[in-house]
Parts: structure tokens; sequence; C-alpha cells
């Protein structure tokens, strides 16, 4: 008898079936544990329902799933069924019923997979998807689970004959990859005042000024004035509140963030603090940058030569 990995059912959205495995000798062979990008763990007692985010960056091809069920001794699940829902910034999209090998419809047109009677209780479904983070308008997919009673099911996002779930998983498109440890310093001092967003790297005098986003206004003041400006590179910013979700930025919500406030976006930043965080629309591109400032130094009290060597430190995510 061929077995199954930690007797459980494994799903793969490639051919939607439960899987087993052969080997090439005659021995019981154990299907391969996949690691999840996410797992999701119900219990018809003390968590029947949730939902959970994942993020993920746009040349990320696919992405795979784990939803455990576990019932009541009493309860018997006996039907799987997988939704999805594709939303991008044009259309919210509407759940649509996965087929696959294996799967039968019911009396109202949704696709099911029987669960096997010795998983009744305790079950858990792995789906590698596909992504379409290559579609610069994909927002999120919602992939929707229900085990139910094994009667005809209306389709989600109804709940009538759900034993367990729904367990709802948004995968989440455009996550931004962050670099830390950048320093726009003291123009006036011996290192660079002056920061380029498009290559993440500081400027020298002798670099192009359209290069430069970031240029420490001290040129023609005394003191350290915790101040930038984007010079004549074009580039303009736009302070976000402390509310925003940094750790989860996306592409879309950098964006969605600097658009609905862009009357408000300046080229030169006065009066920085660390904790302050800003949107950056790069030049006359459509390109988008997010700026957290993470320290910045107080006025030393000194100038002239070896001294001015005030600066700000920030992390970029684009």
């Amino acid at each position: 008898m061929k077995k199954i990995y930690s007797t459980i059912a494994i799903l793969a959205i490639s051919s939607l079936a439960f899987l087993s495995s052969c080997s090439n000798n005659n021995e019981d062979d154990v299907i391969t544990p996949v690691t999840p990008d996410l797992t999701f763990e119900l219990n018809e007692t003390t968590k029947p329902t949730g939902e959970k985010s994942l993020y993920v960056k746009r040349n990320q091809t696919t992405a795979t799933l784990q939803v455990s069920a576990v019932s009541k001794t009493s309860t018997d699940m006996k039907r799987v069924y997988v939704y999805k829902k594709a939303s991008t910034t044009t259309n919210a999209g509407t759940y649509v019923t996965i087929e696959g090998a294996g799967f039968k419809k019911d009396g109202n047109n949704n696709f099911y997979y029987d669960i096997p009677v010795d998983q009744k209780n305790n079950a858990v479904v792995t789906l590698t998807v596909s992504l379409n983070g290559s579609n610069l308008d994909a927002v999120v997919d919602e992939y929707y689970f229900a085990f139910t009673n094994g009667s005809n099911y209306l389709g989600a996002p109804n709940i009538a004959g759900v034993l367990v779930g729904p367990a709802k998983i948004y995968i989440i498109y455009g996550v931004l990859s962050e670099t830390t440890g950048h320093r726009l310093n003291n123009i006036k001092g011996p290192n660079s005042g002056a920061f380029d967003l498009k290559t993440l790297s500081n400027k020298a005098d002798t670099n192009s000024d359209v290069d430069k986003d970031m240029v420490d206004s001290d040129a023609t003041t005394l003191l350290w004035d915790k101040s930038f400006s984007a010079g004549v590179s074009n580039t303009k910013f736009l302070k976000l509140p402390s509310t925003f979700d940094y750790a989860n930025a996306t592409d879309i919500s950098i964006k969605n963030a600097y658009d609905v406030d862009n009357s408000n976006a300046v080229s030169t930043v006065t009066a920085v603090s660390a904790g302050d965080m800003y949107v950056a629309k790069l030049r006359s591109f459509n390109e988008y940058a997010l700026i957290k400032v993470s320290f910045i130094s107080t006025e030393s009290g000194t100038t002239g030569a070896g001294n001015n060597n005030e600066y700000m430190e920030f992390s970029v995510k684009k």
C-alpha cells in the first residue's frame, strides 16, 4: 500500500488531485514534503474560520499554500471546495470554482474533491499556485477553502453546509525590497551630501545634478538644518502618516499613497526627524520609492575643516 506523507492528503493546484507517489523499487514510498510559503490551521472547535495574507514580489512565479482542517469527531468533513478571486487595479474580481483531475461537479455546478474517509476529521490541503505578478495591475489573489458536509454547496462566499472554513488566503502582489544604512551627509563635510534614489548610491560633486534626488540643503546655511531637496532632478516627496504600513508596503500601496495626496508633494523636505516616512516620485518617471529615516544627527556645534560630520541615515524600499 502506498503511504501518504503524514497520512494526510496533498492537493496540488496543477492537477488539483489528492496525490500519492511511486518509486523505482518495491518499497512503500512517501511523498517528499513541501515547504509552504504560508500555512493555515483551522479547527472546528477553536478556530473554524480565518484569513491570512502572503506578500510576494512581482518576479515570484508560484506560491505554495497549506490549509489544515480539524473537525470534531462527531463531525465528518466530506468535501473540499476551493475558489479563487483575482483583483486588479481596475477589477475587483469574482469567485471562480476551481476544477481539477479527480474533481466532481455538484448540483450547483461547483467543483469539489471527496475527502477520503480516513481523513474526515483531519485533512490538509497543499496547493502550489501560479502567480500573476508580471501583470503590474494585479493587486491580490484570494484563495477560499471550504470543508463541507457533502451536500451541494451554494459557492463562495456562502457558509451554508461549511463545517470548517472558510479559510481565506490573500496573495498580495508587489511587495518591495528594502535596502538599509543609506546616508545623506552634511554637504559641507568630507562625505557625500547627495543621493541617487534610482541607483541607491551617493553622488559626488562632480556627478550630474540630474541624478541627485536628495541633496543636503546646507550648502547655503551655516548649521546642519536637517533638510534636503531634489535639486534639478524633478523628484517630488510626500510625507506619509506614521500609521502607513511600512512593513508590508507594495508598489501599488506607495503609488496610491502618493496619488491620493500628490498636491502636497514637495521638492524640498525640511525639519526631518527619525521615523519620518516619505514616498518619492522619481524625476519625470512613473517610478516610486519609499524612504524611512532611521537616524538623524543633531548639530555638533562646530563648523569648518574636519567638522560638519552630521548625517541622516535612512532605508529605501522600491
